[in-house]
């Protein structure tokens, strides 16, 4: 078996993810520095960690051509949101593309909105009127963005609450298992690393 120190390395972020399993065990799970997501098997009656699944969480299909809306008529505004933010303008990118693919009139099956996919009682707290109006759902949903990476101090952390909501993560970086949430941080961090590699 495994020693402890041996399956939590530095590189590992704290960012876990609890699942019900059979045995009387827990699952949990780990984004490691690079992405990758690793499962954790904790016993409830010794507290022992042990390896059970390494894998990668879902990848976003990194396309070489767009056949979504155009990226470039945002590019100013994201610059301008990022900036009144303080966050990268990449970041910001990445999230539009996974959340609407850059289409401003985009509406969820659950009733989130526009290009950043606002909820309506986000946009309510966010005071944005026009959830359509690009400018003004970039520069919310931004500001929302930075509020949960500086309040979980780490951007999957931030990406998960900004997707599942900020109570579904504790400040000890524990998030329920949400299939959904593992790959849409999985996506966004794809898609930000692409935009860093060639903006």
């Amino acid at each position: 078996m495994l020693k402890i120190r041996q399956l939590l390395p530095a590189v590992l972020l704290p960012v876990f993810l609890a699942i019900a399993s059979p045995a009387g065990a827990t699952m949990y799970g780990v984004f490691d520095a690079r992405g990758a997501f690793h499962y954790r098997d904790v016993s409830e009656k010794s507290g022992r960690i042990k390896v059970v699944l390494g894998d990668r969480a879902p990848r976003a299909q990194l396309s070489t051509h767009e056949n979504d809306y155009t990226t470039d008529r945002f590019d100013a505004v994201i610059q301008e949101a990022a900036a009144k933010s303080r966050i990268d303008p990449l970041l910001v990118r990445a999230v539009i593309k996974v959340e609407s693919n850059f289409n401003p009139k985009a509406v969820s099956r659950q009733g989130a909105r526009g290009l950043m996919q606002i909820m309506p009682d986000t946009a309510r707290k966010l005071r944005l009127n026009d959830p359509f109006s690009p400018r003004q759902n970039i520069i919310a949903g931004t500001r929302y963005l930075k509020q949960q990476v500086e309040s979980f101090g780490d951007i999957r952390l931030g990406l998960a609450a900004y997707n599942a909501g900020p109570g579904r993560v504790t400040s000890q970086g524990m998030i329920a298992f949400i299939p959904e949430t593992q790959a849409y941080v999985a996506r966004v961090m794809g898609y930000y690393r692409q935009y860093k590699d060639h903006p």
